[in-house]
């Protein structure tokens, strides 16, 4: 688990923006080997967190090197969707939690959600909600 994220966006939208985000060097790179043993290897840290604009040539430089590794990361990416209508801050509020679920875990799970990922907490003047989540597979998820 490396992202948790809402969008208000359709899941075609957003897996769209997704793909592009992440061949253009803009989202990180992980060793996807390392990652489905549990194990976090960055090899690209990406181009968007604030000052890292100016790596865009040395990114563009080890395009080849990084091309076969992002195929196989988006081939063997697990994704889990989980439709909820609501209005934005809702899901805000959902994403947090699901992210702080995931940072509670032993290392194995929360080491690769990154900590530099701000997530919305519910805020004191925030009614609590009870979410459940329920998870219907369609084959094994290794």
């Amino acid at each position: 688990m490396t992202y948790v994220g809402e969008t208000g966006a359709s899941f075609s939208q957003r897996f769209r923006d997704h793909l592009i985000q992440t061949v253009s060097g803009n989202y990180r790179i992980w060793d996807p080997d390392l990652q489905g043993q549990g194990k976090v290897l960055l090899l690209w840290h990406g181009l968007w967190q604030k000052g890292t604009r100016e790596k865009l040539p040395e990114y563009l430089d080890r395009l080849e090197e990084f091309a076969p590794i992002i195929r196989k990361r988006l081939q063997t990416e697990a994704v889990f969707v989980a439709p909820l209508r609501s209005e934005r801050r809702l899901r805000q509020r959902v994403e947090g939690a699901i992210a702080e679920h995931i940072k509670a875990q032993p290392a194995s799970v929360s080491s690769l959600l990154p900590s530099d990922i701000r997530y919305y907490r519910r805020r004191a003047d925030e009614e609590p909600v009870t979410v459940v989540i329920e998870c219907l597979t369609r084959g094994p998820i290794s």
